[in-house]
């Protein structure tokens, strides 16, 4: 097994476990390559070292107080938490554990994996305090929560033995998670060691289900079926809807009528139907003829009017791919250009320089002008009769210089087409005076201005350092 993973040693280098660096004592952050700490308490605030100790012989007597940044206690070895140390290749792992008093809840584990190289850097003495020392939330973890006691109402104590939990009426029972049993593995010290200290967790999840479980309740009546929205509208706070009929629509009450009395005349006898209410309507027609002619009309002129836009948009859909096919090329020509540089020293204090401008592209761009500029020796000149020019159809012809050393500057007037290139050479001479001696350092830079196709001009740059030499002398 590889004990010093790149990925462990390059946490040395960052704030992590940490929320941010240390402040005090500086550089704390660098000792720790990882950390875990696991809780039981119901509390969501970050979690510091409030005081360390690492005691390397034995490890087990190193010391720790991890707490909420409210003051709240997690885990102490003063208050009786114990310590396992492990020496595994370049790192010390240390784990606490605190199972006093032996309460779900209250069980906590801080873990920690240290360089042993610089355990000696701050355990020097006594009990560091570091400021700040706030662990990154992606450390820590709140242990799930576990049944200790299970108690029926009205029972005077909890259950004990094996408890069966029987689905009842309406009732369904049944193991959460997909594969049904979820696992939480302890402590990393067993990890390596054993190969892990497993407590299973069972989620059972209760669901409220009619007719599940044993079934419906014996009893239990069928409910009345009624009323509850009218068009997915519900009623008000006192259960009532408000009818209100418009337009051409009204409401009335049906009712039914008996005839009876005595007499010349008739006496009607009506009584109301219960729930029931009747909506009339003497609606008619809302559109004329004409208006369907107008609407016909305005849809046409508005499917012209379309087309017109679609016609737009495509106009400018042409625009913009040919834009697109512009810009292309002119990528291609401005990646086309190129610099190189070569620059050496002879043992007589001459430094022969040589630029090579290219252009691998089919795109005609010039003028191109040739900028050297040198650092280094206060006075030079350019070699008599030293200096020319070759194109791929102009070889070997002299070459104009305008300035003088330290910064020369020449001009090339033709354009340097596809598949095409440019070089100047010459030769410096470094005069006596100051930074003329043997090993001292020359630095080269040489720019090219290239104008392109389209007038935009084109920035190259390379640099380039040699040494100079004295002449070399006869032993």
């Amino acid at each position: 097994m590889d004990q010093q993973p790149e990925w462990l040693s390059s946490n040395l280098s960052i704030n992590y476990p940490f929320q941010e660096a240390v402040p005090n004592p500086a550089g704390f952050e660098t000792l720790f390559a990882d950390a875990y700490v696991l809780h039981g308490q119901a509390v969501e605030k970050a979690v510091e070292i409030a005081s360390i100790k690492i005691v390397t012989v034995p490890l087990s007597s190193s010391e720790i107080r991890v707490q909420f940044i409210d003051g709240t206690v997690i885990l102490d070895t003063a208050a009786g938490a114990t310590c396992e140390g492990l020496e595994f290749g370049d790192w010390y792992v240390l784990e606490w554990k605190d199972f006093s008093p032996f309460e779900e809840d209250n069980i906590a584990f801080v873990k920690i994996l240290v360089d042993k190289t610089k355990v000696s850097t701050f355990f020097t003495g006594p009990t560091v305090t570091p400021t700040d020392a706030i662990f990154t939330s992606r450390v820590t973890q709140k242990r799930p929560s576990r049944v200790n006691t299970i108690k029926r109402s009205g029972a005077p104590s909890a259950a004990s033995g094996d408890v069966e939990l029987v689905e009842g009426y309406n009732v369904a029972i049944g193991i959460g998670g997909s594969s049904g049993l979820t696992a939480f593995v302890e402590p990393i010290l067993d990890d390596l060691r054993t190969g892990g200290d497993v407590r299973p967790t069972t989620r059972l999840i209760f669901d409220a289900i009619a007719g599940a479980g044993r079934g419906q309740f014996v009893g239990c009546g069928s409910v009345d079926r009624v009323l509850r929205t009218l068009n997915g509208v519900g009623p008000n706070e006192h259960g009532d809807f408000a009818l209100d009929p418009r337009d051409c629509y009204w409401m009335e009450l049906p009712v039914t009528g008996t005839t009876g009395g005595s007499g010349a005349g008739w006496d009607q006898v009506v009584s109301i139907d219960e729930n029931t209410i009747k909506l009339n309507n003497d609606c008619e027609p809302c559109c004329s003829c004409q208006d369907y002619v107008n609407v016909y009309r305005f849809m046409k002129r508005l499917w012209r009017m379309a087309q017109e836009a679609a016609a737009h948009v495509e106009r400018a859909r042409q625009e913009y791919n040919d834009l697109v096919e512009t810009l292309k090329k002119e990528k291609a020509c401005r990646e086309g250009l190129g610099l190189e540089i070569k620059v050496s020293s002879r043992p007589d204090w001459i430094v022969p320089v040589q630029a090579l401008v290219t252009n691998n592209q089919a795109c005609n761009v010039g003028p191109t002008e040739v900028i050297f500029e040198f650092e280094g020796p206060t006075s030079a000149i350019i070699v008599p009769g030293s200096a020319y020019m070759d194109a791929d159809y102009s070889k070997h012809t002299e070459v104009e210089f305008t300035g003088a050393y330290p910064t020369i500057r020449s001009v090339y007037n033709d354009p340097i087409v596809g598949s095409r290139w440019l070089r100047i050479f010459f030769e410096i001479y470094v005069m006596e005076g100051t930074g003329r001696f043997d090993g001292a350092p020359m630095n080269v830079k040489i720019t090219a201005k290239v104008k392109d196709h389209d007038g935009t001009e084109v920035v190259l740059e390379q640099n380039d350092n040699v040494t100079l030499y004295r002449p070399l002398q006869k032993s």
